[in-house]
């Protein structure tokens, strides 16, 4: 288990110290409104490839057989293509400004909607390699194209810079993954969809509170504040989360394959699940430390003096993101004992939560008290996860 973490871990790694020794170079050439802007961008493509998909891709995750994996790509295929469709009729209707926003939204959201089919494909191949490489990709095509707009007065550079860098990727695990889609018939669709229509109803709302809760303390907080410190929030929020979702993404693909692997046998995972933990919870800790005795003195070497009110941001959230290495990838446990709808509630706390510490560190007239607040609150929420799923791993179904 620790091999294929550490083979998907490795590429993850080099694109995260890509990433940060990028930040504080695009962080030069544009200021935090952009960055505010960009944060916008960001929250939709959060949510909206999931729509696109209708989370078939954590269905996928279960190892179906082929004529079932196939009408699940396929339904996802065409759902994804028509409401690009219809953001593309809709956009016509709003100001030229308006219109490129909902389209770059609308179509990094499709291509992301696919690749993450792909990258579930290449996951049940255990083709770890693949999903290294496209970590790596990205952050270099995205420095690349923004490098190249800087001096030409794009409209959304971040945005799309985004949107390209994701096409590029994209094409790499197409190619690599080397699936191919047979056609289905029609009348089988259905079919499927009732079989896995749990995920529609419940994992579907489920994982778009949870990826749009994550985002939008930076959409509000330049709702209830404003863009410097929404783009502000936004870097923090960057700077911890990119590192955080390499180690989540290469744990979480290899435990859920382990996990399902030993739920088919034994119908518990507890050894799988226990390994994972211990594993996340040392992970947890070297990064905390890593950051209280490194991480201020690094972040005032590499970025300006307009974006250092960032890190008494990064200094609230560290513990909060510690919380979630541990629980995020432990949190499939919910998909293997079909807990979806419970999962649902879970995110509705979550992003309640959020809402609520946002408000009160508005009505308070303070943005770093509504930064702690949010830390405060979705910390307990990843607490709960965590010690859930350990619970449904040893077989504890309520």
């Amino acid at each position: 288990m620790l091999k294929n973490v550490l083979k998907v871990l490795s590429g993850g790694v080099l694109a995260q110290a890509l990433n940060f020794f990028s930040f504080p170079i695009i962080a030069s050439w544009y200021g935090p409104a952009t960055f505010g802007d960009y944060a916008i961008f960001a929250f939709f493509i959060a949510f909206m490839p999931m729509l696109m998909t209708l989370r078939m891709e954590m269905a996928l995750m279960q190892d179906p057989d082929e004529s079932e994996k196939n009408s699940l790509i396929l339904l996802s295929l065409i759902n994804s293509v028509s409401i690009f469709i219809l953001g593309l009729l809709a956009s016509q209707f709003f100001s030229e400004k308006i219109k490129i926003e909902i389209i770059l939204v609308t179509f990094t959201s499709l291509l992301i909607a696919i690749q993450n089919m792909a990258i579930s494909i290449a996951n049940l191949k255990e083709r770890y390699w693949v999903i290294a490489i496209s970590r790596i990709l990205f952050p270099i095509f995205f420095l690349l194209i923004i490098w190249l707009a800087k001096d030409h007065s794009v409209l959304f550079p971040l945005a799309t810079s985004h949107m390209l860098s994701t096409m590029f990727v994209l094409g790499f695990i197409l190619k690599a993954s080397e699936y191919k889609v047979k056609l289905t018939s029609l009348t089988q669709m259905p079919v499927v969809l009732k079989k896995y229509e749990n995920y529609v109803k419940f994992d579907l709302p489920s994982g778009a509170l949870n990826a749009s809760a994550l985002l939008l303390p930076a959409y509000l907080i330049g709702m209830f504040f404003d863009e410097k410190s929404s783009g502000l929030y936004f870097l923090a929020f960057k700077l911890i989360l990119s590192p955080l979702g390499t180690l989540t993404m290469a744990v979480g693909y290899v435990y859920r394959r382990e996990a399902v692997k030993e739920y088919k046998e034994n119908k518990v995972f507890f050894k799988s699940t226990q390994k994972m933990f211990l594993f996340l919870f040392l992970l947890a800790v070297m990064m905390l430390l890593a950051y209280y005795f490194m991480g201020p003195t690094v972040f005032g070497i590499f970025f300006k003096e307009d974006w250092l009110a960032a890190l008494p941001i990064i200094s609230v959230l560290m513990p909060m993101f510690a919380l979630k290495l541990v629980a995020s990838p432990l949190s499939f446990s919910f998909y293997i004992v079909d807990k979806l709808k419970l999962d649902l509630y879970g995110q509705l706390l979550f992003i309640v939560s959020s809402v609520l510490a946002i408000y009160i560190g508005y009505l308070l007239g303070d943005f770093i008290k509504a930064v702690y607040f949010i830390a405060i609150s979705s910390g307990l929420v990843y607490l709960i996860y965590a010690v859930m799923s350990i619970q449904f791993s040893k077989g504890k179904v309520a």
